[in-house]
């Protein structure tokens, strides 16, 4: 988040929660915070995040996942601040450091603030008591004092050599200092020059600068309008991905543009961060199980590739068992020649072409019949050694192929249950699943969730079972008889039962091609541009007696066709209910 967004999402906040009273505060399974305000017009929950790369501050109407434990800054909070009011948010021209005020709800004449710096990686959270100017704690275990929360920038206009406040400066000395560094694109000009204005910002700038007939100072002179006004107008800003789909690219305070193509506009910051960060979190915990995963399996695989190359070796040493049968075979031959207690005998090797001379180790405490009897018997220890290791190489073979075909899987997947499905599953079992002591309450929670939940855009129900035990379990013990069945035509697939809680005789049309495009999704026939999906109430689904799990009879079915939408699915993603 930039000054200019943050910014606007203050402005949003302040006209919220000012005088609401904060009755819970949770931590998040991402590093984060939610704090519920309570009003005159009901709750609204503010959502704090310090994640690497999404750290963020906005107002939020998803449900984001719960931590089961506190941290100990929500520990700290609770204390602190719930049943405290909002009193002010404070936040510096062009800076991106902000400080919520609160009233202690343990002494109403003290002041408790948290104060957060949005530097990124390094972004902190900072509780303190207002008039005592104490520090309770602070994320990063960095701040001592008050005094060491700075801004960027100081009151002189500059913080840094070559940096300047853009809010401070005047047309000449901007015309000034344009002619110094001319050399420069006027984005890049607006980066390095000025504290408060981002790549991103600058870019925008940049670009109504090229759509426009305005001058360089007049371009810039708008954006600090807006800026100094509060003329905001939340949006979010797509770019095409390698897969040529429109992805959220970033989160926009204004619009210097009237038209394009590549931007959605939204009522509220809360929408536009909602959509925004929902989409790149679930994509973020999507990499980190990849790499979680990927590193399980290339760990794997490298003890399979180290036990193949040891296999080889013995099996290379095996192969002398030829020899040692020959050795044998040829001290019997020549035992007329031999002398007592001789140390090697040199024969013809006539059992070879070209005939040679061999040199061959013996016992001399030994006999020549013993000495050969030795050789025969390392000969068929070798031998039968060579059976079994044969056997574990291909063994390993399998296995070093089914890891590679593994990991070609997770590098490929973009699907967040399968790669969750993983989690349980040992590399080197590949298939087995990792057994895990139950907890206390685990069946129960399992049973009341065991299926993919989503949302549909009117408010619909969508439940998709995961396999095909879950299948039947959702179709004949969780569906209800007017509940709406789906299924794609001609593949393999999950059962997806909309629930019917109107009884009504139809679903929306939305909710219909969104439901059938979530049957194709989760289908052997996935890769179609486009499929058959049939349609019809659970109580003409049945299952005769002898059937394997998953397979049913359908009557009084309708056919219809959809399109795989991928912005369709990743919406529904994006909504998808992952309590």
């Amino acid at each position: 988040m930039d000054s200019f967004v943050i910014r606007a999402i203050v402005h949003e906040l302040s006209s919220v929660l000012l005088s609401c009273q904060v009755t819970r505060v949770r931590s998040m399974v991402e590093p984060g915070l939610l704090l519920t305000f309570r009003s005159n017009q009901g709750e609204r929950e503010l959502l704090v995040s310090w994640s690497d790369h999404l750290s963020r501050l906005h107002l939020t109407g998803r449900n984001w996942p719960v931590a089961r434990i506190e941290t100990p800054m929500a520990q700290l909070l609770k204390k602190h601040v719930v049943n405290g009011t909002l009193l002010g948010i404070d936040l510096p021209v062009g800076e991106r450091m902000v400080s919520f005020r609160f009233s202690s709800p343990l002494d109403k004449n003290a002041e408790i603030n948290l104060t957060l710096q949005f530097f990124g990686v390094y972004t902190n959270l900072i509780l303190w008591e207002g008039n005592s100017r104490t520090i309770i704690t602070d994320l990063k275990q960095s701040i001592r004092t008050v005094d060491e929360l700075k801004c960027a920038s100081t009151d002189k206009g500059t913080s840094a050599p070559g940096k300047y406040n853009p809010f401070m400066i005047s047309r000449s000395a901007f015309d000034d200092l344009r002619k110094t560094k001319s050399d420069l694109t006027y984005p890049l000009f607006l980066k390095r020059s000025f504290f408060s204005i981002s790549q991103q910002t600058a870019e925008l700038v940049g670009k109504f600068h090229e759509d426009s007939s305005a001058t360089e100072w007049e371009c810039f002179e708008r954006l600090i309008h807006i800026y100094q006004h509060d003329l905001w107008s939340p949006a979010v800003g797509y770019h095409r991905s390698e897969r040529g789909d429109l992805v959220p690219h970033r989160i926009m305070a204004f619009q210097l543009s009237e038209q394009d193509d590549q931007v959605t506009r939204f009522e509220s910051f809360e929408a536009a961060c909602d959509l925004f960060y929902s989409y790149h979190v679930h994509n973020q915990r999507i990499e980190i199980l990849k790499k979680e995963l990927l590193k399980r399996v290339k760990n794997e695989l490298k003890k399979v590739e180290h036990t193949l190359t040891k296999l080889l070796e013995e099996q290379h040493e095996c192969e002398r068992h030829e020899r040692f049968k020959k050795y044998g075979d040829l001290i019997l031959t020549n035992l007329s020649d031999m002398q007592p207690r001789q140390h090697h005998l040199t024969v013809s090797d006539i059992l070879s072409e070209p005939v040679s001379e061999v040199t061959i180790e013996l016992d001399p405490s030994r006999t020549g019949v013993q000495n050969a009897q030795i050789y025969y018997k390392k000969a068929s220890k070798l031998k039968r050694r060579e059976a079994v290791i044969g056997e574990r190489i291909a063994r390993s073979d399998g296995k070093r192929e089914r890891l590679q075909s593994l990991k070609s899987q997770i590098e490929d997947s973009s699907d967040l249950a399968y790669l969750e499905s993983l989690q349980t599953v040992k590399p080197k079992d590949v298939v087995r699943p990792r057994k895990r002591s139950k907890k206390a309450g685990s069946d129960k929670k399992q049973a009341q969730h065991p299926f993919r939940r989503f949302q549909s855009t009117d408010g619909w129900l969508i439940l998709v079972g995961r396999n095909n035990k879950e299948n039947d379990l959702l179709t004949f013990q969780t569906a209800q008889p007017d509940d709406f069945f789906l299924h794609v035509r001609d593949y393999g697939g999950s059962h997806i039962i909309v629930k019917n809680k109107g009884r009504k005789q139809s679903m929306p049309a939305e909710t219909l091609i969104e439901a059938a495009t979530l049957a194709g999704h989760y289908s052997q026939g996935r890769t179609q541009p486009a499929l058959d999906i049939t349609v019809t109430q659970k109580k003409y689904v049945r299952k005769p007696k002898g059937f394997p799990p998953g397979k049913v009879l359908i009557e009084r079915e309708k056919n219809i066709r959809v399109e795989m939408d991928r912005k369709m699915l990743e919406r529904l993603f994006t909504a998808q209910d992952e309590s």
